[in-house]
């Protein structure tokens, strides 16, 4: 199946992820210019923008949530985005993830 290998990355970015936010204090969260919070919802926005873009439905409202739920947020876009996305979606899913890990 085409993607199985970038799915594979993606997962793995995901967990390196999601290893790296639930570290980070509220200070922490509010750290850089843009600040990693900022950062973390831009992406959950643009992934989920790309779920539906996959899904030829319009732009998605992303509602903004409490901090302590930025990981799950994160995961279910990802997962949304993986289950809809064809190969050229799927890679640039994988490049928004490497872009947020290491702007973290």
């Amino acid at each position: 199946m085409p993607g199985n290998e970038v799915v594979e990355e993606i997962l793995l970015e995901q967990r390196r992820l999601r290893n790296r936010m639930i570290s980070f204090s509220v200070a922490q969260l509010d750290q850089g210019e843009p600040s990693r919070r900022t950062l973390i919802r831009s992406t959950i926005s643009q992934i989920a923008d790309l779920a539906a873009a996959a899904e030829r439905q319009p732009e998605r409202e992303i509602p903004t949530l409490e901090d302590r739920a930025l990981v799950d947020q994160l995961t279910v876009v990802i997962q949304d985005s993986v289950a809809h996305a064809g190969e050229d979606e799927l890679k640039l899913l994988l490049t928004r993830l490497v872009d947020l890990r290491r702007a973290l």
